[in-house]
């Protein structure tokens, strides 16, 4: 191999790697855009399949001992030990407790960790639908509840028609336990719903039934700012939480190592057309991308080997 096709090797392939480097950047923001929460590697489905219906997984929630002891001491504060109590009455307890916790609503919080959430509306910001549903999984989980944030959204990525909310393992299934309007979803026969079931329902043009206690009083989800029927076009199942008091960057890289090894965060489960590809969503072309990139970094090695043999 001559010196210049050495050097036009070498150009190719560094040239190869930042085409591969930039189309990576893209489909981690596209992926963004379209899931709440980051690059965490998504499912995604047409129909129910036991990804979003089985029983809880082992490791739903990753949250410490010590934001479990938070959690329960705060419960425990304004409320006696709900720890015999029937599972429905403690979760109605924790529904109500979470939904008392900011003196308004508002979209002042960002962060996605329970225990920085709860310390700054206890310093008095507002909470929007997000930081909530991520206290009511945390609370639950302190009382040894199952839960998982549900994202609901009227189309892919319409991030200003969508709204989160909280499923929760009673009576082995899956139900809506809204903390921001404190509401839970039912049929005609006052049976509670799941995400999934109201989905379908509305899918079909029947109604739901949103009750809420009001003893907390409004918002009411009849009176959202968008109807609720359209906000379960697109539903993403959060599969499991990451762990709190980590640092931004710390998250992302749990993110993007969940992409690589293929560790599901999220499942969507959509009634429309999804504009993304699955591989994209579930990280098949992340791998294939790193695959490429390590052919070209042995390409850049072959060169150099040979140089040192002849010198």
């Amino acid at each position: 191999m001559t010196n210049r096709q050495i050097k036009i090797l070498r150009t190719s392939c560094v040239l190869i790697i930042l085409v591969l480097i930039a189309v990576e950047i893209g489909v981690l923001l596209q992926v963004r855009r379209y899931m709440p929460g980051g690059w965490a590697p998504v499912l995604l489905i047409e129909e129910p399949s036991v990804d979003v219906v089985r029983d809880p997984p082992r490791h739903l929630v990753q949250y410490e001992n010590h934001v479990l002891d938070l959690f329960r001491n705060r419960i425990n504060l304004d409320h006696d030990d709900t720890s015999e109590l029937p599972t429905l009455e403690r979760v109605n307890i924790i529904r109500e407790w979470v939904r008392q916790q900011p003196d308004e609503l508002g979209v002042e919080i960002t962060s996605q960790d329970p225990c920085e959430i709860l310390a700054q509306i206890e310093s008095g910001a507002r909470a929007s639908c997000q930081p909530l549903a991520i206290l009511m999984v945390a609370a639950s989980d302190s009382s040894n509840l199952q839960a998982r944030r549900v994202a609901l959204f009227g189309s892919p990525g319409s991030f200003d028609n969508a709204h989160s909310t909280v499923e929760v393992w009673i009576d082995g299934k899956w139900v809506i336990q809204d903390p921001t309007f404190n509401s839970v979803a039912l049929d005609d026969n006052g049976e509670m719903l799941s995400v999934l079931d109201v989905q379908r329902r509305y899918r079909h043009g029947e109604e739901v039934n949103w009750v809420q206690d009001m003893t907390v009083g409004p918002p009411d989800f009849n009176e959202y700012f968008v109807d609720p029927s359209t906000l379960f076009e697109v539903t993403v199942y959060q599969m499991y939480e990451y762990p709190s008091g980590i640092s931004k960057w710390e998250s992302r890289w749990l993110r993007f190592s969940d992409r690589i090894t293929g560790h599901v965060q999220s499942v969507v489960l959509s009634n429309v057309d999804f504009p993304l590809l699955s591989a994209v969503l579930s990280g098949d072309v992340d791998r294939m991308i790193l695959v490429a990139i390590a052919v070209c970094l042995g390409g850049l090695l072959i060169p150099w080997r040979k140089e040192e043999e002849e010198e």
